[in-house]
């Protein structure tokens, strides 16, 4: 009889949590399928800026800044239907409560954590780069090829390649060291902080070539001997392929296959077609001269030929990946940690903690300003006594 009596009480205490929770997940359901931010394709502009840090080593700062306006815009959105949504999800009540709650999980799981761990892994990835092949920094091996790049039409083809190599390697290390000299710490810890707030601030704004990962020019050490060999590798094959497009016969598409095949090169119809047109183009300018519209389409393939070199297996692949693979891993984790940890362990106590210490404040004002019964009888007598004294008088 007791056994069934104990049975029957435990039956009955654990069917209502299992009714509630019944309920909150249908709730939940519920409101997933009437919440259009939840669906496609709005929720897909939660994850722009997401995208654009995976790609920023390929687009650049400013471009992958401007990810960020569709995902704030869609935040802002959300944030305020879940404000008019209330705490009962049928827009009866607006709820700011709601509103601080979607806007610090949305700061979190969508803006700043997911960030944060891209770069990370990124770093992690293009630092690893130094335990393999030319061993350094994959970012290191992407500025020496932007700087290539933006001084190609400066390279001095008439010269001899060693001679021209040590021209553009003395520019570039002393760019290098310009670069590491003008980071150096002042002498105020404030002004230290300050400027390096301001540095990231720009460089976040700009497109720049700057030398953040080359490290300090040392000759002795090995970091240096391994950027020198790689800038000379990158070198040698961007001055072969200007010098070989340099002696071309530019009179036509055939003329400039023909050409590179007597100079012991080969080059595909598409890229003749392509040197071609660019000559082509820059001609139409009367400003432009023949020799300097060769020129100008010289340097422009062999920067097109180190963005293909940085792309296919490159420093620039290698922080794409890993900033995708990183995304991909963490992404889900931060927004059950967010929705889990961040919103229900910590900022619903706080809200609740907020009410009611709002309530009890309220309460307590209302004690002080309304007076009780007892207290408007005495002021009443006072007064009385007051006006019986002065007649008296």
């Amino acid at each position: 009889m007791s056994i069934n009596i104990i049975k029957e009480k435990i039956i009955h205490s654990t069917k209502p949590p299992q009714q509630n929770l019944n309920q909150e997940v249908k709730k939940e359901k519920n409101q997933i399928d009437d919440d259009i931010f939840l669906k496609m394709p709005l929720r897909a502009l939660a994850y722009t800026n997401e995208v654009g840090a995976a790609l920023e080593p390929l687009i650049g700062h400013s471009a992958a800044l401007m990810t960020y306006f569709p995902a704030l815009l869609y935040i802002g959105a959300d944030c305020y239907d879940k404000y008019l949504r209330g705490n009962h999800n049928d827009y009866q009540e607006t709820s700011t409560a709601c509103l601080a709650k979607e806007a610090i999980f949305q700061g979190f799981a969508s803006v700043v954590a997911p960030t944060l761990f891209i770069h990370a892994g990124q770093n992690l990835a293009c630092s690893a780069n130094k335990l393999f092949g030319d061993k350094i920094d994959a970012r290191a091996k992407n500025e020496i090829s932007v700087f290539l790049k933006e001084n190609a039409l400066k390279l001095d083809l008439t010269k001899n390649k060693d001679v021209a190599f040590d021209n553009t390697s003395k520019y570039m290390f002393d760019k290098i060291k310009n670069y590491h000299d003008s980071k150096q710490s002042s002498s105020s810890t404030i002004k230290r902080y300050w400027k390096k707030f301001k540095s990231l601030f720009n460089e976040a704004l700009s497109d720049k070539m700057e030398f953040k990962y080359c490290g300090k020019i040392d000759p002795k050490d090995a970091s240096y001997k391994n950027l020198a060999n790689f800038a000379r590798k990158q070198f040698d094959e961007m001055y072969d392929i200007m010098k070989s497009l340099d002696s071309c016969d530019v009179g036509s598409v055939k003329g400039i296959m023909d050409s590179m095949e007597k100079n012991g090169k080969r080059i595909s119809k598409y890229k003749a077609t392509k040197f071609f047109n660019k000559i082509q183009k820059y001609g139409k300018d009367p400003s432009i001269g023949t020799e300097r519209a060769k020129r100008l389409a010289i340097a422009d393939m062999a920067r097109d030929d180190i963005n293909m070199k940085s792309l296919k297996g490159g420093p620039l692949l290698i922080a794409v990946v890993a900033g995708f693979t990183t995304l991909f891993a963490v992404g889900p984790l931060l927004d059950k940690f967010g929705e889990d940890v961040l919103v229900k362990k910590i900022v619903d106590p706080l809200i609740d903690y907020g009410k009611r210490f709002k309530e009890a404040f309220k309460a307590t004002n209302e004690t002080y300003k309304k007076p009780t019964l007892n207290s408007y009888n005495e002021n009443n007598n006072v007064k009385k006594n007051q006006s019986q004294e002065v007649l008296v008088v």
